[in-house]
């Protein structure tokens, strides 16, 4: 009896020494299984997990160094976002289309830098909530250079051609009048067919208001006498005003350049990034840029006058100027369109609640401000 029992225990210890690692194998695939892909680990500690995040080279939002370490605004938000929901980054380098791309082929988790939401992306993959609200903003050389091309597109400018006309008219109206009064008692000098005396009349106007006077076209009326003392005083007022004008729009044009708004950007050299939002933009107007691969290369094209104008965010195109076109470059005080930049995410993805979870929080704390100040500036958020 004793040796039956003996044996019965000694199989049913060996059963279950034989399942023990069957078990054990299941619990360990099932951790890197895609299946729980969705699901935030547990114990992170225990279980950790690594995502590929796509990112591409925008300072300040991202920066590398020469060691190939990244840094920068949108980087430190990431890190912390991972840090929260327990997982390690791996981060993979893109050129900026070709990160859109892996971004809808699913070829990563998520990606972040400076991208902005469109409704031509979200046709493609999600986003995130924004963690940064930017717009379009115009680069222009900070002072032009003199240069007879410009003087003279701004001496032919319709504000020069308004000031030209209005003193043709008023030189044609005193002119006239003074034929009017003079022609009957001073045929000599305004007499004869209507063309001859006004003509007589508008040449006496002119060398009146210039105060240069010949002498050869003498009013001989009181009432034309009273005329020529009242265009005397009105001339030196006109000649000093148009002259004052004139000045100013030459003036203005060379210190500020041929782009002060939007709509001057029709008529000017324009340059853009290549599959940018603000190469969109000008799309839509009607606007065809110079396309570059990145911001730098299309400010130094501004800096050699290869273009008048830089279309780009706002923050890229200041951060920029400041690093390496200090004192050159300037941007101009007015933002062309709105923009949002978010985290991408595949369509579909089972990250964007636990992502927009841990974006939301940090985005609105202190230490987020802080970061904001640091690669931006005072008042850059």
């Amino acid at each position: 009896m004793m040796l039956r029992v003996s044996m019965l225990i000694m199989i049913l210890s060996t059963g279950l020494a034989l399942a023990a690692p069957a078990t054990e194998e299941v619990l360990t695939r099932s951790v890197p299984s895609t299946a729980t892909r969705a699901s935030i680990p547990l114990n992170p500690q225990q279980h950790p997990r690594v995502l590929t995040v796509g990112t591409t080279i925008s300072p300040p939002f991202v920066i590398a160094s020469s060691d190939g370490r990244l840094s920068g605004l949108s980087i430190s938000l990431w890190r912390h976002i991972a840090k929260e929901l327990g997982y390690q980054t791996h981060f993979k380098l893109y050129p900026f289309r070709p990160l859109l791309a892996a971004v809808s082929a699913k070829q990563v988790d998520a990606a972040i830098s400076s991208i902005t939401v469109s409704a031509d992306r979200a046709t493609r993959m999600d986003f995130s909530e924004p963690f940064f609200v930017t717009g379009l903003a115009i680069a222009v050389p900070a002072k032009r250079e003199a240069d007879w091309k410009a003087v003279l597109a701004a001496a032919i400018s319709w504000h020069v051609l308004d000031l030209l006309f209005g003193a043709l008219v008023l030189l044609t109206a005193v002119g006239t009048l003074m034929w009017l009064i003079e022609r009957r008692h001073n045929r000599t000098t305004f007499g004869g067919d209507e063309a001859n005396g006004i003509g007589k009349g508008i040449w006496w106007s002119a060398q009146t208001m210039t105060s240069v006077g010949y002498g050869d076209v003498i009013p001989r009326t009181t009432a034309g006498r009273l005329l020529a003392i009242l265009w005397m005083l009105l001339g030196v007022v006109t000649t000093s005003g148009f002259t004052a004008s004139l000045t100013t729009a030459l003036t203005i044009n060379q210190l500020q350049g041929p782009v002060k708004t939007a709509n001057d950007l029709q008529h000017v050299r324009v340059g853009t990034i290549a599959g940018s939002t603000s190469q969109a933009y000008l799309a839509n107007r009607g606007i065809r840029p110079k396309l570059f691969i990145g911001v730098q290369p299309a400010l130094a094209a501004l800096k050699s006058g290869k273009l008048d104008a830089v279309v780009y965010d706002e923050p890229l195109l200041n951060y920029a100027i400041r690093r390496h076109f200090a004192g050159q470059e300037r941007v101009l005080p007015l933002l062309l369109q709105r923009q949002f930049y978010a985290v991408a995410i595949p369509l579909d993805s089972p990250f964007r609640s636990q992502i927009n979870m841990a974006l939301l929080e940090f985005t609105q704390s202190p230490r987020w401000a802080g970061l904001v100040r640091r690669y931006l500036g005072p008042g850059g958020g």
